[in-house]
């Protein structure tokens, strides 16, 4: 990706990413840009962008603006280059419903025992965290509506899901291989 093809405006001591003009379909966006930090993605960056079928964010990025990523109908990866629990801290703006329905990938795959899962996540997508037997318990935020084919099979020391009532959809072998496992639904 050419530098030039990213557009940016410095705001104080940090970057914030206002657009994009390249061809890249698959997108990485930098952690810092002549010295500063890259903290946002501003408002309607990568709107209307079909093209744009995965995006690299850095650990660095803070927020989100509203319509960052509005109408980017192809987009199906998102890479975090930081943890999950950085992930949650992320303030993301309206109509980005588009991050909501891709698969996140995080830098560090290996869970503790408690895994909490953002409530940006709509769909814990078949196989999600098969065979990963570091999870005892899952807490699953409300908004999320499915969970997949797989996701949690063979988590073997998966004992606990707290799962909240917007869930509508559990594939019948989403737990499979899982031995005895709790599952709490709630109502908030």
């Amino acid at each position: 990706m050419l530098l030039t093809d990213l557009k940016y405006a410095l705001d104080g001591n940090a970057y914030t990413i206002t657009g994009y003009t390249g061809p890249l379909t698959e997108l990485t966006i930098p952690s810092e840009i002549d010295w500063y930090d890259v903290t946002r993605i501003g408002d309607n960056a990568f709107y209307n962008n079909s093209e744009l079928t995965a995006v690299t964010i850095p650990d660095s990025i803070i927020s989100i603006g509203d319509s960052a990523f509005y109408g980017c109908t192809r987009l199906t990866d998102v890479y975090f280059t930081g943890t999950e629990a950085q992930w949650n801290e992320v303030t993301i703006g309206s109509n980005n419903s588009c991050l909501t329905s891709a698969t996140f990938h995080f830098a560090e795959p290996v869970y503790t025992a408690i895994l909490t899962l953002p409530a940006s996540l709509t769909t814990i997508e078949p196989e999600a965290f098969c065979g990963n037997s570091a999870i005892e318990a899952v807490y699953i935020s409300y908004g999320c509506t499915s969970i997949g084919s797989r996701a949690f099979a063979d988590c073997v020391n998966l004992r606990y899901v707290r799962v909240p009532i917007s869930v509508t959809s559990i594939a019948n072998d989403a737990f499979e291989g899982c031995g005895q496992v709790v599952v709490d639904w709630i109502t908030e």
